[in-house]
Formats: C-alpha cells, sequence, structure tokens
C-alpha cells in the first residue's frame, strides 16, 4: 500500500515544509502539489520533499513545470490523459470516477489512477456524487493492486475496513486524513 498525501488548497510553502516531518512519519510515499499556492516555489519544495523520501507529484496543466525523475506528473479528471506528452520515466497518476475509465487510464500508461469518492469527501461536504461501491472497489483492486489509489474520506478504521472487504492490495489518498483540515482522520466516526 502506497500513501499518497495531496494537499490543501489552502496551504502555503512555509506550512508545506513544517508538514513534511509529520507525512514522513506518516509513510506518505507521494505527495500531489494541487494548492496553487505551492506553484511559485516548486523546484524549491521539489527538492525538499524528496530529502524526505517523499515523491512529489505536481499537476500536469503546469506547462513550465520541472518534469524530470524527482517529480511525477498529475492529469485531472478533467483533463485528457496522454501518456506520450510526459517525459519517459516520469511518474504518471491520474484522477477518475469509474472503474471503466480507471481501467483505460492504467490500460494507456497511467502508473496510478486515483478512484472517487469512496466515501464522502471531508474536504468537500457539498459532494454528492454517486460513491464507488464496494463491488466495482473490489474488481478494479483485483485486477490493479496498489496502482489503485481510493481517494475519498478515507480513514484508518476505513481503511481497515477496506482491507477486510476487499482482501487485495491497494493505495490510498486523501487531504483531511494527512493535513488537519476541517474533520480529520482521528475524528471522524466510520
Amino acid at each position: 500500500m502506497k500513501y499518497f498525501a495531496i494537499t490543501p488548497d489552502t496551504i502555503s510553502p512555509d506550512k508545506l515544509r513544517k508538514y513534511l516531518p509529520v507525512l514522513q512519519k506518516r509513510a506518505v510515499s507521494h505527495l500531489y502539489l494541487r494548492a496553487q499556492s505551492l506553484h511559485a516555489d516548486l523546484e524549491q519544495l521539489i527538492a525538499l520533499i524528496r530529502q524526505h523520501a517523499i515523491m512529489p507529484i505536481i499537476p500536469r496543466s503546469l506547462n513550465q513545470a520541472p518534469f524530470t525523475s524527482e517529480c511525477g506528473m498529475h492529469t485531472r479528471s478533467s483533463e485528457d490523459f496522454d501518456a506520450s506528452f510526459e517525459p519517459a520515466g516520469i511518474l504518471r497518476t491520474a484522477a477518475c470516477h469509474s472503474a471503466e475509465d480507471a481501467s483505460t487510464l492504467l490500460d494507456k500508461g497511467a502508473d496510478y489512477v486515483f478512484i472517487s469518492p469512496v466515501y464522502r469527501p471531508f474536504s468537500k461536504p457539498g459532494d454528492q456524487r454517486l460513491l464507488i461501491t464496494t463491488d466495482v472497489l473490489r474488481m478494479i483492486t483485483r485486477r490493479y493492486g496498489s496502482r489503485i489509489v481510493l481517494l475519498g474520506g478515507l480513514t484508518q478504521e476505513r481503511i481497515k475496513d477496506l482491507h477486510t472487504i476487499l482482501d487485495t492490495d491497494f493505495s490510498v489518498a486523501g487531504i483531511s486524513m494527512f493535513f488537519n483540515t476541517g474533520k480529520t482522520h482521528e475524528q471522524a466516526s466510520t
């Protein structure tokens, strides 16, 4: 299992710097720098994040971004994924909201695919999208394992429950479970 932390929209570069030791301690393997407030300092942040043994991931929409093997590139669900767009050897992640889209993205060359919502996201209280069912999650995680990154309303207890229910490997991503934004994983009920 890999842990993908996603930066909250309001985080500053200084606050992120303070979070890095905590993320490292929580075994975060990847950090998606989604917050626009971080994009001006990408080169410095990428180097600092790598010093904490975490792989930074930056939005594909950043045309001038320093895409190297030192960071990955993320394609949002609203963007077209094209593996030929990326330089060779770069980690590629993508987001989607269905098992069919996840399969297509992985077959097209994505290394990991974020699929959501698994539960109602804590960071998006008004989100009313249909949840991905456990049968669909079981099917897709059995096929792709840890390359499927579950996202949306996850807590440590829910992750344990999903391991029992799905009986296979998968990865997880989140904002609230790694950053203190509103209701966190310690405060959430199942």
